[in-house]
This record gives structure tokens, sequence and C-alpha cells, in this order.
């Protein structure tokens, strides 16, 4: 059967069309994955790490997204095809589709229409595969799950690490997820020490130390400021929490563990000390010159500025629904004198580095107050799983996705990539994990129709 199905392919492949016979291929894998919602759930969780883009007519198709398609299919079909019918409702469902409606009221309403169909289909992925994550994790596990996320930004950070000490530190490494390795980055290593601070033994806990250990130097092979900065003050946050956490439950052994997230960071500090003259030396440099652009703007911190800046004459020209999502690129089309700047010639076409103005320019204040809604609901849901006491095991995947929304609400302030592309559905994923956690240690809730969901 493998050899009838495959004829037409070799057929192809012989006739010197590689694409069309690889388009064949995976239209019978996708017809296979059909089958197997769970499998196809898994890569679609590991497809996310792997930039892989076919460009075509400008518009780059990435491998995760044709994953999603065919899991809301698998899903699709597993639903309708059940004798009992259920979707169950999310606290975030709500805040999701005003964003949804408030997207598509900028699109409709913008200076350049062709430019909004993408994003605001990215949107409307978003919230599928958000949904999607929310099943699967309670039907998998959402603890499983969230360590399979740590565990997965360990190897990528692995990966980086070896090409970075290959290149002897004269490269920044990105490595397979490209930049969403920044996003991956900031949120799981904080993830994990969440996960040691509650660790139920010392060999747990010192194996989350050496978890976190690894993809801060997976994060300094990157040489990224933003992602470093998120985690700078992401852990003194989790610090905070849990000692208010441990005082609240009277709980001595906890406060006592909270001094053993200074390993990982002793480690990490000691080796770019000792290392500063050779593999770090490029890192320290960009730290040098970003504290330097502190008090005298220049080089990306002086291009994000001038992005702000864009961002609000856009916002102030047009204050309700923006200039339309996805019309940033053109944004000095709507605000001509943004041309003067000098830098401008370099910078166009960029997003805003800075999600909160980049929607308050693109979708006004409707799009923004949305946006800050899914956030605000995310990161309340998130906390009030944290503040419940449960057992250590269980208190590890609160403190992890607690301290995963923190990092997502703050770094909407600074970082350019949470509702596209790789960073969209990052941000799907902890959301969805943090929903299904909720549901999952609420004692109100009926478990045995979670596979429903």
């Amino acid at each position: 059967m493998a050899l009838v199905l495959a004829a037409p392919a070799l057929l192809l492949l012989v006739n010197y069309k590689p694409i069309v016979a690889l388009m064949y291929f995976a239209a019978l894998a996708g017809i296979g994955l059909v089958s197997l919602p769970r499998v196809t759930f898994i890569l679609f969780f590991f497809s996310i790490a792997i930039h892989l883009s076919y460009v075509r007519n400008n518009i780059a198709i990435q491998v995760f997204d044709i994953l999603l398609i065919i899991l809301f299919f698998a899903v699709a079909l597993d639903f309708l095809l059940r004798g009992r019918l259920e979707i169950r409702a999310t606290g975030l469902d709500l805040a999701f589709l005003a964003l949804i409606a408030a997207t598509l009221i900028s699109a409709l309403l913008a200076h350049n229409r062709a430019y909004s169909v993408v994003p605001t289909i990215r949107i409307i992925l978003i919230y599928i595969s958000f949904r999607m994550v929310y099943k699967f994790a309670l039907e998998m596990g959402v603890r499983r799950i969230t360590l399979l996320y740590i565990y997965l930004v360990m190897v990528l950070a692995l990966i980086n690490i070896t090409i970075f000490i290959i290149a002897g530190g004269k490269a920044r490494v990105f490595g397979p997820a490209w930049l969403a390795f920044e996003t991956y980055t900031m949120t799981a290593l904080p993830m994990a020490l969440g996960f040691m601070i509650w660790g139920r033994s010392t060999g747990e806990r010192l194996k989350f130390a050496a978890v976190a250990s690894i993809i801060g130097f997976g994060l300094l092979a990157s040489q990224s400021r933003g992602p470093l900065l998120a985690v700078i003050i992401a852990v003194p946050l989790l610090l905070f929490f849990a000692y208010r956490k441990a005082r609240r439950e009277r709980s001595a052994s906890s406060l006592r563990i909270i001094r053993l997230v200074f390993i990982p960071i002793v480690v990490v500090v000691a080796a770019v000390l000792l290392l500063r003259q050779s593999l770090f030396e490029g890192s320290l440099e960009r730290l040098e010159s970003l504290l330097k652009s502190l008090k005298n703007p220049q080089e990306t911190v002086l291009l994000r500025l001038v992005l702000a800046k864009a961002a609000i004459k856009g916002f102030l020209a047009h204050p309700i629904f923006g200039v339309g999502i996805g019309n940033f690129k053109i944004i000095d089309q709507v605000v001509p004198e943004m041309r003067m700047e000098p830098v401008w010639f370099y910078i166009r076409g960029m997003s805003a580095h800075n999600v909160i103005l980049h929607y308050l320019a693109e979708t006004g204040i409707a799009g923004t107050v949305a946006l800050v809604s899914v956030s605000w609901v995310g990161l309340r849901t998130a906390y009030r799983t944290f503040r419940r006491h449960l057992a250590d095991a269980d208190q590890q995947v609160s403190a992890a996705l607690f301290v995963g929304m923190l990092v997502f609400c703050f770094t909407l302030l600074y970082m350019r990539a949470w509702t596209w592309g790789q960073g969209g559905y990052i941000m799907a994923i902890l959301f969805g994990l943090s929903a299904a956690w909720y549901h999952h240690t609420d004692p109100s809730q009926d478990k045995s129709s979670s596979s429903n969901a």
C-alpha cells in the first residue's frame, strides 16, 4: 500500500518537481494524523520550536501552522463522532473573542486592508491553539505538558550552547527556534526555578537548578538583552510571591529552599566572570552598550525610541481603532513626518518592538483594551491557582505557570512579538496550560468529563 500511495509522488520526483511531491507526501501524512489527535498535538507542540517557513507571495507558511490546521480538523472530527457533545468554557474565552472582534473591526477600517488579512488570521489561530492546548493538557496532564515545555527549551539551549562554544563566542546563536528562542528562554528559566523551589527532594531541586543554569547559558549565547531583563525582573518577583506564600502557609521548608534559587544564579554569574575575556566578551559588550544607551540613546535603543515615537503618532492619528492591524509596516504613509527621521530608512517595516504601543497604533484603544483584558484575566487565573494550598508536586506547576504569565504580562511593554508567529503560539501554550490547571485544581469541578473539553 505504501508503494501504491507513493507511486505518483515518486513519478513527480523523477520529473524534477520536488515541491509538488513534498506536498503530496504531506497530504498523505495529514490524512493519517487526522485520526491521531494526540500525536498531532505533540508534533504541533514540538514544531513551534522550529523556524521553518515556506514563503509564497510574501506570505510565510510555517510547519506549525499546517499542523495546527490538521489538529483542528482532527479534534473537530473526534468531537462530531462522539455520542456526548460538550464544549467546556474557560474564563478566557470572552476575553479572546473580544480581542478577535477588535482585530476584525480594525482590519475593516485599516489604512490598507490587504496588510490586515494575515495578522487577523494569526489572532484567530492563537485562540484555536489556546483551545487545543487547554483540551490536551486536561487529557494528557498539565504537569506533563509543562515539564515538556521546560525540557524542550533546555534541549534548545544545549544546542545553542554547543554552537556558541564552537563559534568561540563570536556569534549570537538562536538555533532551530530562531528569534522565538528569546521568548522560550525568558519564560522557561523562571518556570524551572518554580519547580526547584517546591522540589520534593534534594535530587529534584538540584535537577531543576541544573535545567535553569543550562537555559541561562543558552540565553547568554543568544546575547539578547530583552529576555535577560525579563529574567532579572521575573526571578525576584517569583521569590517575593514564594516568600509570601510560604509565610501564609507557615511552610518553614519552603522558606529554606527559596535560598537555593541563588545556586543557578551564582553558577551562571561565576562562569561569565571566569570567561569574560573569551566566550562572553560579546555578551558583556552588548550589556555595556545598553547601560550607556540609558544616558545617551544609541544603536538599538535609539531605533526603539524612534519606533515608539511612530507608534504614538499613529495612535494619536487614529485613537479608537488604530491605523489597522498589520499596518504598522506602512505607518509612514499615515504619519509622513516619520520619513524625516534620520534612521527611519533602516527601520521602516519593523514592528514597534513594544506590543502595547504596537497595538495602540494598529488597533487603537479598542484592541489594546482587549489585549490588556486577555493578559489580566490570564494572570488572575494563574495567580488564583498559585494561591491555592496544594501538594508540592502541584505547587510546582502553579508556580511555573504563574511566573510564566508574569513574564508575558510585563514583557508586553518592551518585547516585539507576542501575538504573531511563534510567539503567538507560545502565548497560547501559557494561557492554555493556565486555564487547564485552574480547572484541574478547582475542587468544585467535575474531573470526569475533562476529556470532552
